[in-house]
Formats: C-alpha cells, structure tokens, sequence
C-alpha cells in the first residue's frame, strides 16, 4: 500500500512552520517483511529519516531508523524499501526492515537527473522515472546497474522536457505521468499533461489521455 500526507507542524516557541511529507508503506502482504508494522518516511526539506508505527496497542513508535535524503518518496516490494532520493541526491537507497533498517545498497541514476518514482517488477528489473532527463531508465534493483532507457522526448512541450512524475506498473505497462512543466515560465504546467503508456516487454510507448 502506498499513502502520501502532507502536515503543517507547528513548533511550540517558534515562528516557524515547516512543511512535512510523510509516505507511508505498510509492508503487510503475503512475502513482505513487516505485517504489523506502518513504516514512514519522514522530512523538513533539510534532513530525512525512516520510522516505524506499530499497528496495535500501545502503537509504540520508533523514530530515525535510518537516514535518508531530504526530498524522499518511497516503494515497497518483496519485503524491501525503496526510497528514491530526489534533486541533490539523485539516487535509490534500498532498506532492509527485517535487518534493522540496514542501507542494503545505493546506486545513482545520473547526477542532476532528479529522480521522481520506482516500480519494481522484479527483482532483477524496475524502473526510474527522472524530471531532467527525458529518457526512462530500466535497472537491476539488486544491483543497480542500467539496462536500459527509452526515450519520452516526442511529449515534450516547448521547453524539451516531459517532466516525468509518478508510475504505475500493471502487468507488462508501465503508466508514466507526464506533467510538461514550463521550465521558462515559472514552472507551470502547460496543457495538456499526458499520460504514457510504455509496453515493457517490447519497449514501446503510447499516448493514452490527457488532463488539461
């Protein structure tokens, strides 16, 4: 399961209100690691750990597990967190909860590219949506190693980029959210968005729909 909230915390005794993202995963399928367990990932924009809710009584939580990037978004699969670390990291670190929330390893996927989501398909194949680069990776999550890359560039608005977001893997599709930001204009999105439609097993890509 895959949940996103965003919370405005606000420190006794100081004028300032920082804006927290926490992403939690509950790893309680058939083969994951922690049935009874909510685990967070956790920021202020300056610094980012991983934490853990029990999910009974006394809900005893446990806090900083381990560290992680400041601008963070999470997956789970087989029993292992994947936390993308986004613009000033640009790299997936993957933690073992069974291990005591162990970096198991940690491998970029290109300096500045500013990765934005994981699906993982299999153990030996996932892939990595980037918002500065127009080409989608394909790696080895046990690994890390590229295997390869295709290119999204033909969605692009006027400014040469897709700005790929957030990806969703059924079956042999992998669905790509393109959200065509003008990087000329203050960011904004320019209509329409698209979504992508790549076919894994042939390497392929279709437009599906728009949102303007």
């Amino acid at each position: 399961m895959y949940a996103c909230s965003l919370r405005r915390v606000r420190p006794a005794r100081t004028p300032f209100s920082p804006l927290v993202c926490s992403i939690a995963l509950l790893l309680g399928s058939a083969g994951t690691a922690r049935p009874d367990a909510l685990i967070t990932i956790n920021t202020d924009y300056s610094s980012g750990s991983v934490s853990e809710v029990q999910l009974g009584s006394p809900w005893s939580v446990s806090m900083d597990l381990e560290a992680i990037c400041a601008d963070p978004v999470a997956r789970s699969f087989g029993g292992l967190l994947y936390v993308v670390n986004r613009l000033g990291c640009d790299n997936i670190q993957v933690i073992d909860p069974v291990g005591g929330y162990t970096t198991v390893r940690e491998f970029s996927v290109g300096l500045g590219s500013n990765p934005q989501d994981i699906a993982v398909a299999s153990p030996a194949r996932a892939f990595v949506s980037r918002q500065n680069s127009n080409w989608i990776l394909e790696v080895n999550p046990t690994t890390g190693a590229v295997s390869d890359s295709l290119s999204l560039a033909g969605f692009a608005d006027a400014d040469g980029f897709v700005e790929m977001h957030r990806l969703f893997l059924r079956g042999r599709h992998l669905y790509v959210q393109l959200q065509r930001l003008d990087r000329n204009g203050g960011w904004e999105p320019v209509a329409p968005s698209y979504i992508a439609v790549i076919d894994i097993d042939n390497d392929t890509e279709a437009f599906l729909g728009e949102d303007s």
